[in-house]
C-alpha cells in the first residue's frame, strides 16, 4: 500500500532506482561456499534456506526415476516461492549449459509432494511441467517430449515463426475484400496453428494433472483459434469469424515477453476495482430510474398540424375512424420540422415546456428522436441516456430535448444529479486505478528490496565464514589469502574490462598522442573548450539559430530565403568547428565517452547530409535545439523522465494498439456488410457517411472516435443498420475496456512521473558552465562600472559550482546563531505578540509610516482608543459576526443573479435590488472599518483575503457612484460594474476547506494569503488565545 504521504512519482522513481540497478550475482566460489554447512547455518530461518538443497548436495539435478523418493524427503512449504515463468533467484547462480532445456528435479518445497518437474530456459527462466506421462504415453525422459519442450520454450526461431504467422494473419484480417487465393493462405495458417498446439500438447500433456495444456488459460486461445478456423471452413457464420480473429490477435500476448504480465496486472487491477464498479453501476441505475419516472414518453410529443375544415367544427376530428386518426398523426408530412433537422420539433403540455407554432397542436405521436434511440421510456434506454450524459457526449442536445418536452424546472435533474455525481464517480474510478497501479509498483519495489536484502545476508554470512576460517588458519599458522583470492576470482572475472585487442586498437586509432607539440596543442584546446565562455557561446549560437529558423514563413521572397540559407550554413560551420575542436582536444576515445558529444556528432552528420541534398528533411535540424538540455537542468530532467516513462510503458502501449486493432477488425467483420446494404436508412442520398465500418481504416476511425468520447452518434448509425443488441454490446465493451481501462491507466502511469517536476522534488545541479560564464560577465561589468555586484571576489569558479545551487527551503526560515528557527506565522504572532498582552491588538500602522502613533494606552485618550479596538476585536472574532457576514455575502450574490436584461420590465424589483445594494455596501464598509480598528491597517493589508474584501467593497462603492451620477452606460464604468461578480469569491475566505483548495491551486500555500484566514472569525490570520476573557475585560472597562 502507498503511504499517506507518498506519491506515485516517488514510488515510480524508487522502482526505477531499484529495478534498473545492476543485477546481483554471486561468483562460483561464493556459490560453492553457500552450499557449505557453515554458511547455510547462518541463513537458517530465511526463505533462501528453504529453497536451497541440503548441504553438500548439488543445486541442479537431472530428473531420474529415483528422484521422486529423494525429493519427497525434503521439507515442504505452504507458499509457492518459485513461480513458473519467472527467473530463478540470484542465489541459485547460473546453471551449467548442460542443465538447460532438460527435465530437472523440482526445487520449490511447495511442489515437493506433487508430481512435477522443472525446465530452465535461457535467462534462468523456470518452467514447470506435469511429471506424469504426456498423453499417457510420453514420459519426461522421452526424446520426443524433450524435443517438444525445447521447441516450445527455448527455440527463439519457433517463437518468431509463430509471431510472424500471427502478424501475417492480422494483415489478411484488414482486407475487406480478400483475394481469391486467401482461402489457401488461411489453410496454411490453420495448419501452422494446429502444429503449434500439437507440440504444446506433446510437451505438457493434454489435461491430466497440473500444468498441462488445457490447464493453462492462454492455451485456450489456441483451442478457440483451431475450432473457429475449421468451423468457418464448413459454415460461414459471422460470429465464428469474429471470435477466431480476436483469438488470433490475442495470441500475440503470450508470445511477446512481458506483455502477459502487463495483462495480468490489468486484470488484477480490474478485480480490485470491484467496489468502485459496483458503486458506479448503482449510481447509473439510480439516475436511470429517476429519469424513467420523470421523462417516460415525454420525448414523443410533437407538433401536429390539423386540417383546415377541422377548425370550423371542433368535433369533425372525431368523424374519422381510429385507424385514420392514427395514420394522420403518424404521417411525417403533418409534423412540424425545423430547417435541416432530421427529427420533428419537440413540444410539451407543461407550462414551462416548448410550444408549437400557430396552427399546430402538441400530441404524443411517432417515435423518439435520433432514430428512436433517445428516450427514457424503459430502464434500458434510460440507462443508455444516463451513460451518455455522464460521458458528456452530445449531452447538451439531450438536455435541451428534455427541457423542451418536460419544462425548464427539470434542469435541476441535470445540474444536481447527473453532472456532479457523474464527475465524482468517474474521478473515483481514475483515482482507484491510480491507487491500484501504485500498489503494484510498491509490490515490485518490495520484491526488489527483498532481493537486495537476501544478497546482503548471503555476503554477510560468507564474510563471517571466511573470517572464522581465516582465524582458524592463523591459529594453525597457515596463509589465509589463498581462500580469499579464490573467492574473489569469479567476481573479478565478471567485472573484467574490455579484451586486450580492443585496448590496443583504442590506443593506436582513438588516442592521439603522437608528439610533444601535439600534446601541447591538445592542452590548450582543452582549456578552450572547457572554458565557461565557450559553452555560453555555443548556447547563444543555438538560441540565435532557433530565432532565424522561426523567421521562415510562406511565401518568402528569394532574397529572404537566400539569406536564411546563408545563415544556416554559417551555424552549420560553427557547430562543425566545435565538434572538430573537441575531437582534437579530447581524442575520439574521450570525445565519444560523453553521450552528449555523440548526439552532437549525429546532428552535425545530418546537417552535412542536408547540405548535399541527399535527403530533404529539414525538420531534422530541429533536433539541434535539444542540445540546450545539456545546460538547462529542468529541460534535461523533463526529457529524462519522459523517456523513461515511455520505455516503461511500451508493453501497455502495445496492448492499447492490440485493443484498437481487435475492435477495428471485429467492427468491420460484424457490421461492414450491414453498412453497405442498409446505408439508405442513415443517409438520404444512400451514400456512406464519413464514419462507417465497411473497411478496416474507417472502422479504426470509428474506434478512435469512440475512445475519444464521441460514441453515441456512431452507436445510433450502427443500431439503425445492423441491430440493437450486437451494436450495444460492441460499443459498451469498447467504451469500457478501451477508454476507462487502457487509456485512463496509460495516462495515469504516464503523467505520474511528471508531477515530480515541481520544486518539491529538486534535482541536484551538475557543473553548469553557462551560469559560471554569466557570473563572470556580471562581475566584469560591475568592475567596469565601479559598482559592487554582490558577488564575492574571492569565490572561485569551482566553489561557485557548489554555492550556486537553488535553495529549495521555505522562505520563512531565518538563522538564529547556529540554529535555524522557523519564522512565526501570523497566527503564532497573534497568540504571543511582542510587547502586548494576550488579546491586545497590534499597532494600526508601521512606525516608519506613522511615528506619531506611539501613545500611552494606560491613561487618557490612549486608553479609550485601546479599549475601543479591543471591543472591535471582540466583535469581529465572534462566531455570530462571521455567520452574519456569510449571510450578507450570500444575499448579495443572490441579488446579483437577478440583474439581467429583463430587469427594466420589473420596476419594483429593480428598486428593491437598488436599496439592497446600498444596504450591502454599507454593511461591507462597516465590516472593513471594524477590521481596520481591530487589526490595524498594517496587518489588514498584509492579508490576501482582506485585500480581496477591500477590492470588492470599492467595486460596490464605484457601482453606487455610477448609478448616482447616471453614467452607468459608459463602457469603462459598465466594465467596473460587471466586476461586482467577484463578490461571491469572498465566501472562500470563511471556510477552511475552500481556503486550502484555493491556496493549493495557487501554488501549494505560497502567496500573500498563505498564512492568512482573512474574512473569517480569525480574519487576517489572528487567532487569539483567551478570546472570552478579553470580551469580559472589555465589558468591565466600558
Amino acid at each position: 500500500m502507498l503511504s499517506r504521504g507518498q506519491s506515485l512519482f516517488k514510488m515510480w522513481i524508487l522502482k526505477k532506482d531499484v529495478v534498473q540497478r545492476e543485477e546481483k550475482r554471486l561468483s562460483p566460489p561464493q556459490l560453492k561456499q553457500l552450499m557449505e554447512g557453515g554458511v547455510r547455518a547462518r541463513l537458517k530461518g530465511t526463505r533462501m534456506a528453504s529453497l536451497l538443497p541440503p548441504a553438500g548436495s548439488e543445486t541442479f539435478r537431472r530428473l531420474k526415476p529415483a528422484s521422486r523418493e529423494r525429493v519427497q524427503d525434503r521439507q515442504t512449504s505452504e507458499v509457492v516461492q518459485l513461480e513458473a515463468g519467472k527467473p530463478l533467484p540470484f542465489f541459485f547462480g547460473y546453471p551449467p549449459p548442460e542443465f538447460l532445456n532438460i527435465p530437472l528435479e523440482e526445487m520449490d518445497p511447495y511442489y515437493q509432494s506433487q508430481k512435477t518437474f522443472v525446465v530452465l530456459s535461457r535467462g534462468n527462466v523456470l518452467h514447470r511441467f506435469h511429471g506424469g506421462p504426456a498423453l499417457s504415453l510420453l514420459s519426461a525422459s522421452n526424446p520426443l517430449r524433450r524435443a517438444a519442450i525445447v521447441l516450445t520454450l527455448t527455440h527463439s526461431l519457433f517463437s518468431w515463426f509463430i509471431l510472424l504467422t500471427i502478424l501475417s494473419s492480422c494483415v489478411f484480417m484488414t482486407l475487406s475484400e480478400p483475394p481469391e487465393w486467401s482461402s489457401t493462405v488461411e489453410r496454411v495458417f490453420m495448419a501452422i496453428f494446429t502444429f503449434e498446439a500439437v507440440v504444446k500438447v506433446v510437451a505438457r500433456g493434454l489435461c491430466a494433472g497440473r500444468f498441462t495444456f488445457l490447464r493453462g488459460g492462454w492455451n485456450w486461445l489456441d483451442v478457440l483459434v483451431i475450432c473457429t478456423g475449421y468451423l468457418t471452413q464448413v459454415v460461414n457464420v459471422r460470429i465464428f469469424t469474429v471470435l477466431g480473429s480476436v483469438a488470433r490477435v490475442l495470441k500475440i500476448i503470450p508470445v511477446i515477453p512481458g506483455l502477459k504480465k502487463t495483462v495480468g496486472d490489468l486484470v488484477q487491477s480490474v478485480k480490485r476495482l470491484g467496489g468502485v464498479i459496483a458503486l458506479m453501476l448503482f449510481f447509473f441505475g439510480f439516475c436511470a430510474l429517476i429519469g424513467q419516472h420523470f421523462f417516460m414518453g415525454s420525448l414523443k410529443h410533437k407538433c401536429v398540424v390539423w386540417r383546415p375544415e377541422s377548425s370550423n367544427n371542433q368535433s369533425s376530428q372525431y368523424n374519422y375512424s381510429q385507424y385514420n386518426y392514427a395514420k394522420y398523426i403518424n404521417d411525417h408530412a403533418n409534423l412540424y420540422y425545423l430547417p435541416d433537422q432530421r427529427d420533428a420539433l419537440l413540444c410539451g403540455n407543461a407550462s414551462n415546456a416548448g410550444v408549437c407554432p400557430p396552427g399546430y397542436s402538441c400530441i404524443r405521436t411517432g417515435r423518439n428522436p435520433d432514430y428512436g434511440y433517445t428516450s427514457f421510456d424503459s430502464f434500458g434506454w434510460s440507462l443508455l441516456s444516463v451513460v451518455r450524459l455522464v460521458s458528456k457526449d452530445f449531452w447538451e442536445n439531450l438536455m435541451l430535448q428534455v427541457l423542451r418536452s418536460s419544462g425548464k424546472p427539470y434542469l435541476t435533474f441535470f445540474l444536481l444529479v447527473v453532472f456532479p455525481a457523474g464527475f465524482f464517480v468517474l474521478s473515483l474510478i481514475v483515482a482507484a486505478v491510480a491507487l491500484v497501479a501504485g500498489e503494484q509498483q510498491g509490490a515490485a519495489v518490495s520484491e526488489s528490496k527483498q532481493r537486495e536484502e537476501e544478497f546482503s545476508q548471503i555476503l554477510e554470512a560468507i564474510k563471517r565464514s571466511e573470517e572464522e576460517e581465516a582465524a582458524s588458519r592463523v591459529a594453525l599458522s597457515q596463509e589465509p589469502e589463498g581462500k580469499k583470492k579464490d573467492s574473489m576470482e569469479g567476481l573479478e572475472e565478471v567485472q573484467r574490462s574490455c579484451p586486450a585487442c580492443c585496448s590496443v586498437t583504442s590506443k593506436v586509432f582513438l588516442k592521439w598522442n603522437c608528439c610533444g607539440c601535439w600534446r601541447g596543442l591538445k592542452q590548450r584546446l582543452q582549456a578552450l573548450v572547457r572554458d565557461p565562455l565557450f559553452d555560453l557561446g555555443v548556447v547563444l549560437c543555438l538560441v540565435i539559430n532557433a530565432i532565424f529558423m522561426s523567421l521562415e514563413h510562406f511565401p518568402m521572397t528569394e532574397q529572404f530565403s537566400s539569406m536564411l540559407n546563408d545563415v544556416q550554413l554559417v551555424f552549420t560551420a560553427i557547430f562543425i568547428v566545435e565538434m572538430l575542436l573537441k575531437l582534437v582536444a579530447f581524442d575520439p576515445y574521450g570525445y565519444f565517452q560523453v553521450s552528449w558529444n555523440i548526439y552532437d556528432s549525429i546532428i552535425v552528420f545530418v546537417s552535412l547530409l542536408l547540405l548535399t541534398d541527399i535527403i530533404n528533411l529539414r525538420f531534422l535540424l530541429l533536433m539541434r535545439f535539444l542540445r540546450l538540455a545539456r545546460w538547462w537542468p529542468m529541460l534535461h530532467m523533463l526529457m529524462k523522465i519522459i523517456w523513461t516513462a515511455l520505455s516503461s510503458l511500451r508493453n501497455l502501449t502495445l496492448l492499447l494498439f492490440i485493443t484498437l486493432f481487435i475492435f477495428s477488425v471485429a467492427g468491420m467483420q460484424l457490421f461492414g456488410k450491414d453498412y453497405k446494404d442498409q446505408v439508405c436508412r442513415i443517409a438520404e442520398d444512400c451514400e456512406l457517411p464519413r464514419f462507417h465500418m465497411t473497411d478496416f481504416f474507417h472502422s479504426l476511425l470509428v474506434v478512435l472516435r469512440v475512445l475519444f468520447g464521441d460514441w453515441v452518434e456512431a452507436l445510433w448509425d450502427c443500431m439503425e443498420v445492423s441491430g440493437k443488441t450486437s451494436c450495444l454490446l460492441f460499443f459498451m465493451m469498447l467504451l469500457v475496456s478501451g477508454n476507462l481501462l487502457a487509456l485512463n491507466l496509460f495516462l495515469v502511469l504516464l503523467l505520474s512521473p511528471l508531477r515530480g517536476l515541481s520544486p518539491a522534488y529538486p534535482e541536484e545541479k551538475v557543473n553548469n558552465n553557462v551560469q559560471m560564464a554569466l557570473r563572470r560577465i556580471y562581475r566584469a561589468a560591475g568592475s567596469l562600472l565601479g559598482r559592487k555586484t554582490g558577488a564575492k571576489p574571492e569565490l572561485t569558479e569551482r566553489d561557485g559550482q557548489e554555492v550556486d545551487r537553488k535553495e529549495h527551503l521555505a522562505l520563512d526560515i531565518r538563522t538564529n546563531g547556529d540554529h535555524e528557527v522557523p519564522e512565526e506565522t501570523p497566527e503564532q504572532k497573534a497568540k504571543t505578540p511582542e510587547g502586548h498582552q494576550h488579546g491586545d491588538p497590534e499597532d494600526c500602522c508601521s512606525q516608519k509610516c506613522c511615528p506619531l502613533q506611539v501613545v500611552d494606552s494606560s491613561r487618557g485618550a490612549g486608553r479609550v482608543w485601546t479599549n475601543f479596538r479591543r471591543f472591535c476585536l471582540c466583535i469581529v472574532q465572534h462566531k455570530l459576526f462571521e455567520i452574519f457576514i456569510i449571510f450578507i455575502i450570500v444575499l448579495s450574490s443572490v441579488a446579483l443573479a437577478f440583474e439581467d436584461v429583463h430587469l427594466h420590465q420589473w420596476p419594483l424589483l429593480k428598486e428593491v435590488l437598488h436599496r439592497a445594494d446600498q444596504l450591502f455596501t454599507l454593511l461591507f464598509l462597516s465590516e472593513m472599518l471594524l477590521k481596520w480598528s481591530a487589526f490595524g491597517l498594517s496587518k489588514y493589508f498584509r492579508d490576501g483575503w482582506c485585500c480581496l474584501d477591500f477590492l470588492v467593497l470599492h467595486l460596490f462603492l464605484v457601482s453606487l457612484g455610477v448609478e448616482i451620477f447616471g453614467i452607468g452606460s459608459v463602457g469603462f464604468f459598465l466594465f467596473l460594474r460587471s466586476l461586482r461578480a467577484l463578490g461571491p469569491l469572498r465566501i472562500l475566505s470563511h471556510f477552511q476547506g475552500l481556503r486550502v483548495v484555493v491556496l493549493s491551486l495557487l501554488g501549494g500555500g505560497a502567496g500573500p494569503a498563505a498564512g492568512s484566514a482573512g474574512g473569517s472569525a480569525g480574519s487576517a490570520g489572528f487567532q487569539h488565545v483567551g478570546r472570552e476573557p478579553v470580551c469580559g475585560e472589555v465589558l468591565l472597562l466600558f
